[in-house]
């Protein structure tokens, strides 16, 4: 029998590179079919596998990096045969890797480069060379996925049969392929940054006048709650701004936990917010309530003291026989009565007529 370390590396040039650069672009499509990349990453992930020979093709995630060590987490595969799947392995779950040796930090500081990377694992030494053959791999490709110069993940690529050649043709239809996949990423993240508040991960403005105005045509029975954090300026000049917005955070928790998913929770600016309920869920009203108790509940302590919160509410529904209603009048109306809510001594509900 022959010695593995004798067998030839092959080339993976089986077909044509016009070939791969087909596939590379089918895998393209699958990806782009979706709005977001996780909903089409395994058809990506397949269709290149299916042309590339790999045992394997994969997705780390990298959770965090400092000088000396990375962390990454396992989160996406395809594989050839059930028995090479590596996605139940709970070692690739959150990997902590030490760069230890010569040779780790000379793989962490390509891949923080974003420098494509080829290894034939019989001839790797250390702990990598160790944790690659306890996988089964011979020959492995990696293509780091930057965003904005910031080392996000990587797309690998195993082979575990024999070692593997990789021609510069190959290397490059790769290269693309990450560069589809870090651009599908990047998509996805500036379509979040575009409907989401950045401090409190709940959707924006925009978002909700959207949403709630193509309810409202499509004759959508709902009600727009509309809470104002009571004495929000006194815990900013009291406790500091930091502390405000901690405020703000706990608040959005509080939605976040309360209600209902089919619901869309919104910062609308400053220390207000406003919730569109449908009519199939939880009466507005009855929501309302549960929020205002479950924000009085909440306690903030501080250096410099204790901080209790309130909210005031306005609530302001529509019918399916409102034909005529909008954002701009739901929110008239039940900014309406979050101002009386306010004028009646705050930390209450006030439903308009």
């Amino acid at each position: 029998m022959q010695d593995r370390r004798q067998q030839p590396r092959t080339s993976l040039a089986s077909g044509s590179d016009a070939d791969l650069f087909v596939s590379v672009s089918h895998a393209a499509r699958k990806l782009c079919q979706h709005t977001h990349w996780r909903e089409g990453i395994s058809d990506f992930l397949s269709a290149l596998g299916a042309h590339t020979g790999a045992s394997r093709v994969w997705i780390f995630r990298t959770l965090e990096y400092g000088p000396d060590y990375y962390v990454t987490r396992y989160i996406s595969e395809w594989a050839a045969r059930p028995d090479l799947s590596n996605i139940d392995d709970p070692v690739l779950h959150s990997q902590r890797v030490e760069v230890a040796d010569d040779f780790s930090r000379q793989v962490y500081e390509a891949r923080l480069r974003g420098e494509l990377l080829a290894h034939q694992v019989d001839d790797l030494p250390g702990r990598f060379g160790k944790e690659l053959r306890r996988q089964g791999v011979r020959s492995m490709l990696t293509v780091p996925i930057m965003l904005k110069q910031e080392w996000w993940g990587i797309l690998g690529f195993d082979f575990c049969d024999y070692p593997r050649a990789f021609p510069e043709s190959y290397r490059a239809a790769l290269e693309i392929a990450s560069l589809l996949l870090t651009n599908a990423v990047m998509q996805e993240r500036l379509h979040w940054q575009a409907n989401h508040d950045p401090l409190t991960g709940l959707y924006n403005r925009r978002y909700l006048m959207e949403t709630v105005d193509s309810d409202l045509t499509d004759g959508t029975a709902g009600a727009l709650i509309i809470l104002d954090l009571d004495w929000f300026k006194a815990v900013n000049d009291h406790h500091g701004h930091q502390a405000g917005d901690q405020a703000l955070v706990r608040v959005a928790d509080v939605l976040q936990r309360k209600v209902p998913r089919q619901s869309v929770s919104a910062r609308l600016g400053g220390e207000e917010f406003a919730i569109w309920v449908t009519a199939e869920n939880i009466p507005a009203d009855e929501l309302a309530e549960r929020i205002r108790a479950s924000i009085e509940a909440v306690t903030l302590e501080f250096s410099s003291g204790v901080a209790a919160l309130t909210i005031s509410v306005g609530v302001a529904s529509s019918g399916p026989d409102d034909v005529e209603d909008s954002f701009s009048a739901l929110f008239a109306r039940a900014d309406r009565a979050l101002f009386i809510a306010k004028e009646a001594g705050r930390n209450q509900v006030v439903c308009a007529d």
